[in-house]
């Protein structure tokens, strides 16, 4: 792995390798930058500050605080002998994390909604038939169960939740950590001034984020990028991976992507069995007049225009007239 030396210079892969490949570029085909001691300081307090806002520590406190609360009235209510109660729980503090997950995934890049709207845009007529007949069993048996009410309102004090936690709590965060993330983009601006190069300044950032440099590094470049950069420089010194954020998003994006991939192959081997149902009569046609072709040509292999056929057919009778008329008249002599 590729690492920033002491000194006044970090050394640096130039070029993006695929996902999930490490670099193994020799040592020529690096780019160096010139980055001051007192820079990587900075981003490294910049880092931290991002990473250690007080209204962070808040909002994992309060969140771990409301889903340990939710697990213990479930253990209590099934201690009791309430298991209906207990799954009540349960599916609430589910429904509360999905409402969470939606609202930071809004004030961020929208990288899950996206992924969602093209599984559902390249969905075929089968899949919408079979999401319609999955909310029709889910209704019914929410109906059949007497459930409706409850998990109506369920919904609606999940998603209430899940509002004020974003108003109060993810906006207190994303104002606490806009100073820093400004100071690192007017740093890693002058950098770019001076000629650095951006995979080098992606680096950096990496290198100087420590161990858990993931919030930062997505939150300056996007998801995208630091899904690339994991795969560059995603171990340490030693080889193990180092702490990697938000791990079942990355787990749900990959099932989508599967999800998306698959429909696009189920969409051209439809498509490819349509063009082929549209071309088989025309080659029905064509193979089916090759064939009375080829077998009038063998049942009259040698017919001649109708014309030159009457004629000859004259010929040969008036011949057989000119025989039969020259045996009557000079008979054979007898023996």
């Amino acid at each position: 792995m590729i690492k920033i030396l002491r000194g006044e210079w970090v050394i640096i892969n130039s070029s993006m390798p695929p996902e999930n490949e490490r670099s193994n570029r020799s040592p020529s085909a690096v780019q160096a930058i010139e980055v001051s001691h007192d820079q990587r300081l900075s981003l490294r307090h910049c880092v931290e500050l991002f990473n250690h806002v007080p209204a962070l520590t808040l909002r994992r406190q309060v969140t771990l605080g409301f889903f340990g609360l939710c697990g213990l009235i479930a253990i209590t209510l099934l201690t009791f002998g309430w298991p209906g109660a207990a799954l009540g729980i349960a599916g609430f503090a589910l429904l509360v994390g999905v409402f969470l997950a939606l609202a930071r995934n809004l004030a961020t890049e929208h990288v899950l909604l996206s992924q969602f709207g093209r599984v559902i845009a390249a969905g075929r007529t089968v899949d919408w038939i079979m999401w319609g007949a999955g909310l029709i069993v889910l209704v019914a048996t929410l109906v059949i169960l007497g459930l409706v009410g409850t998990v109506f309102w369920m919904a609606i004090i999940a998603g209430f939740l899940a509002t004020i936690s974003h108003f109060m709590l993810d906006r207190q965060v994303e104002m606490q950590r806009r100073t820093p993330k400004t100071r690192a983009e007017e740093m890693l601006k002058t950098l770019r001034g001076n000629g650095a190069d951006e995979q080098a300044l992606r680096h950096l950032v990496c290198e100087q984020g420590g161990d858990d440099w993931e919030p930062f590094f997505e939150a300056m470049f996007g998801y995208q990028a630091m899904i690339n950069a994991r795969a560059l420089w995603g171990l340490d010194e030693l080889g193990r991976k180092r702490q990697r954020h938000g791990v079942w998003r990355d787990r749900v994006l990959r099932w989508l992507e599967a999800r998306i991939e698959t429909q696009q192959e189920t969409a051209h081997v439809e498509l490819d069995r349509v063009i082929e149902k549209l071309e088989a009569p025309d080659l029905a046609d064509e193979k089916m007049a090759t064939t009375k072709h080829a077998s009038h040509r063998r049942s009259a292999p040698s017919l001649e225009p109708p014309d030159l056929a009457d004629e000859k057919m004259a010929a040969t009778k008036h011949a057989d007239r000119t025989v039969k008329t020259t045996r009557r008249e000079n008979p054979p002599p007898p023996p």
